[in-house]
């Protein structure tokens, strides 16, 4: 919704410093075109520029003081059904001046403290409150992650901000090299904790904390996956018949649909062809009859434009397409680094979404909703479900492996040779992920107690713990990363009504049998007789058409970073070989021997150097692009199209 950032100093001589204020503000522009407001004092600087979407007055604006003029707030983010709380703080006497969310999150923060408010509170937000008198900040952030929020140590000065770029604007950042590192080893990118930068931190999601002038910054977890977790409400939903899961699920999706379309501008909503969106449209349609719909059509053999019409078509909704072809991929990759504000890989369909984004605020339309979420809650990634086609093809090769092993073993104890000092096959991926602490294989560390996440260890019989996961909540964060950075490059706000807090809850303590179910029909090959999302499709059957409801999972693809036929000779000067200390003469000879990802993971870290480091503009690094960098052949459709568990920590990912 919006940019915030904010400096709070020990010493008192705010007043007296040049940096440049408006230009911090101007680089968080494209985050909050409406409205941009400073405040500062001598201990602290607070900045905000708007995105307005409800109560579009000026008198919404932020910074936005309580009615005492001692608490000052910057928030990013929505409130829904807020009104229910603002109704409480009116009947206690607290006065509103104004219609907006923001108000109403500030009063509750200040009547029943922090914990408490946010308790009552649903929605996406990255927020700090400012006490003038103590000189103090107070910050959050939600529970998923929808909205980001860095914080780093300067000096005597404590910074926040919601995005990179405001950072840079303060000061030059330098690159964190164990995260350059562990990226080129295979690694997605930390989410939480460690950043790329040097001293800044993602602060975790579900997390508050507290910092004085000179203070150092105290975390605690308020929220998390693991708190959705309740016995009660699994024995519940065990005792209730199939169709009253779907029923649940129906009235849940569509309360929370209602609210999250809630806003003093209109409401447009993304269409991939896939069941997720699909459903989420075919709801929307009911309180909007108007709506506009958006589609990113990735061009060639990997085009799911078809798809998104007979969606449209069904529902007779104009589809509105944005094209995206091979050199719109190496054209954007400057752009869409700048904002992505980290090395990128993880989700190369970033480039449609950052076209579609583009589209979207073309015709006026400030924020979408999206499926985002569905996957994750009800197990609709492939590499979770039972594959009998893998299992048959690998069963001979994996007897054989463990046999050899066994055998060795065998032959080593009877020449007293002993167990051996052999490479264990996960020693790699250990060294890869020690920088972020495990963050892709145990998720987010929890502040509020010292626990061993290893002790609950997630299977797909504890799907409980499962979605809560490393590899799921990660997954999650990294979409949530992309769609923020990348929306709101082009001004335009991400929804996701299937994130909603009732129906995570839902989601969360659902048996097993309501998501990953045997059925009669051969509907996936690789999974014959397996219906993942079993729930969600049976709600997405009584709005769409059988063969949308129940199509196979097809991930938003491209294959065009696969095909980059990418020259040693774009790093004859790379700023890489500044940072790992070679020459460029050894650095070409990597880039030579290198594997097409290696390589390309190369190119991205060189890009965002250069563009963070070394002052490139955008012109001249799509120049250098051109120069350097084509495409091969479209070749064959892929076959795996979504995840793999084995492979994930080198995968190019999916939406």
């Amino acid at each position: 919704m919006c940019g915030i950032f904010g400096l709070l100093s020990s010493r008192a001589d705010i007043s007296n410093r040049s940096h440049d204020w408006g230009a911090i503000a101007r680089s968080m522009e494209h985050r909050g075109p409406d409205s941009q407001r400073i405040y500062r004092d001598d201990h602290a600087v607070l900045i905000h520029t708007r995105l307005s979407l409800v109560d579009l007055h000026e008198r919404s604006d932020q910074p936005m003081w309580d009615a005492s003029g001692r608490y000052c707030i910057v928030f990013n983010g929505e409130l829904y059904g807020y009104q229910k709380v603002r109704q409480r703080l009116t009947d206690r006497g607290v006065e509103f001046r104004t219609n907006s969310d923001t108000e109403v999150l500030l009063n509750s923060v200040l009547t029943f403290g922090m914990e408490n408010a946010l308790a009552e509170l649903d929605g996406m937000y990255a927020f700090a409150i400012y006490d003038r008198i103590e000189g103090s900040l107070l910050l959050a952030r939600d529970r998923i992650g929808m909205k980001p929020l860095f914080v780093m140590r300067s000096g005597d000065d404590f910074v926040f901000a919601s995005s990179v770029q405001a950072l840079r604007a303060l000061h030059p950042l330098e690159p964190d090299l164990l995260s350059v590192q562990s990226f080129l080893s295979g690694y997605g990118g930390p989410m939480t904790g460690r950043s790329f930068f040097k001293d800044v931190q993602i602060l975790p999601p579900g997390t508050m904390g507290t910092i004085l002038p000179g203070g150092r910054l105290q975390l605690r977890s308020f929220a998390s996956w693991r708190d959705l977790n309740s016995d009660s409400r699994q024995s519940e939903l065990r005792s209730k018949k199939p169709e009253q899961w779907v029923n649940e699920l129906e009235a849940l999706l569509l309360r929370s649909i209602e609210s999250q379309m809630l806003a003093d501008t209109p409401v447009g909503a993304l269409c991939s062809g896939g069941v997720d969106s699909s459903l989420t449209l075919a709801m929307a349609k009911k309180f909007n009859p108007d709506l506009r719909v958006f589609h990113a059509d990735v061009c060639g053999p990997l085009s799911e434009l078809q798809a998104a019409k007979q969606v449209a078509d069904h529902l007779d909704l104009p589809l509105n397409v944005a094209q995206v072809r091979d050199q719109d991929f190496l054209h954007l990759i400057p752009e869409l680094t700048e904002n992505y504000g980290f090395p990128f890989l993880y989700h190369p369909n970033a480039f449609p979404f950052l076209a579609v984004s583009k589209l979207v605020g073309s015709h006026g339309i400030k924020a979408v909703l999206c499926g985002e979420g569905a996957d994750e809650l009800f197990l609709g990634y492939e590499w979770l479900m039972p594959n009998i086609r893998r299992t048959l093809t690998r069963f001979p090769r994996e007897v054989f492996r463990f046999s050899k092993e066994r055998f060795n073993a065998w032959e080593r104890k009877m020449r007293g040779k002993g167990p051996g000092n052999r490479r264990g096959q996960n020693d790699l991926q250990l060294v890869r992920s020690l920088p972020h602490a495990f963050e892709y294989e145990l998720g987010v560390e929890d502040h509020s107690i010292d626990t061993d996440p290893l002790s609950s260890w997630p299977s797909l019989s504890d799907h409980r713990s499962l979605v809560h996961s490393g590899e799921l909540s990660y997954i999650l964060r990294t979409l949530m990363h992309r769609n923020d950075s990348l929306g709101m490059s082009a001004s335009i706000e991400t929804r996701y009504p299937l994130l909603d807090r009732d129906i995570l809850r839902f989601g969360v303590n659902l048996p097993l049998s309501a998501k990953c179910r045997v059925t009669s029909q051969l509907t996936d090959w690789h999974h014959p007789f397996i219906r993942d999302k079993w729930v969600l499709r049976q709600v997405a059957a009584r709005y769409l058409p059988k063969e949308i409801a129940h199509r196979v999972k097809r991930p938003f693809r491209t294959n065009a970073l696969d095909r980059l036929q990418i020259q040693p000779e774009y790093f004859q000067r790379s700023i890489l070989s500044e940072w790992f200390q070679v020459s460029s003469q050894r650095l070409r000879f990597m880039a030579e021997q290198a594997s097409p990802h290696l390589r390309l993971r190369m190119l991205v870290l060189d890009v965002w150097g250069r563009l963070y480091f070394d002052g490139d503009t955008l012109e001249q690094s799509r120049s250098r692009l051109k120069q350097h960098v084509g495409f091969g052949s479209h070749g064959p459709v892929p076959t795996r199209l979504a995840w793999n568990a084995s492979d994930a920590m080198v995968s190019a990912g999916t939406a």
